[in-house]
């Protein structure tokens, strides 16, 4: 009896699961993606990309990493992409890790939002009042802003 063809969509449903990232970011989403939430926060607290190519990844780590993250994250790329990573470290520091890119970002906005004229306005009339959190106006919005409103 000669083989079955795949069944119709088969192929794209496997296309699909075995993605192959393209750049650290897409690496990262590839692990929220695949749910692997202890993936995905090494990558974004320990993880200082350098080079990221078709089964290649160089990165410098925190000092706080974990030492086998490299090997691990190896082994969960290659089941992720169904593709032999080569994850090493390099000797170059590499660049922000994503939460501290995050924490500049949010950093600088509350700066901003600390010297707009009319925030300076409204501390100085209520001088218990503080800033806690601040967003750019493009960032979405989340069900916890609809709540924090009423």
């Amino acid at each position: 009896m000669p083989p079955q063809p795949p069944a119709p969509g088969a192929q794209a449903a496997t296309a699909r699961k075995l993605a192959q990232p393209q750049s650290f970011e897409e690496i990262v989403k590839l692990a929220g993606t695949h749910r692997d939430l202890k993936a995905k926060d090494a990558l974004e607290r320990h993880v200082r990309p350098v080079r990221v190519a078709p089964g290649v990844l160089e990165i410098a780590l925190t000092k706080d990493a974990p030492r086998d993250l490299p090997a691990d994250l190896g082994r969960k790329l290659r089941a992720w992409t169904g593709q032999r990573w080569l994850v090493t470290l390099s000797d170059e520091a590499g660049g922000e890790t994503i939460m501290e890119r995050e924490q500049r970002l949010r950093d600088s906005l509350m700066s901003r939002a600390r010297t707009h004229p009319e925030v300076k306005r409204i501390l100085e009339q209520f001088p218990d009042a503080r800033i806690v959190d601040v967003r750019p106006l493009d960032a979405p919005r989340t069900p916890q802003d609809s709540e924090d409103e009423t």
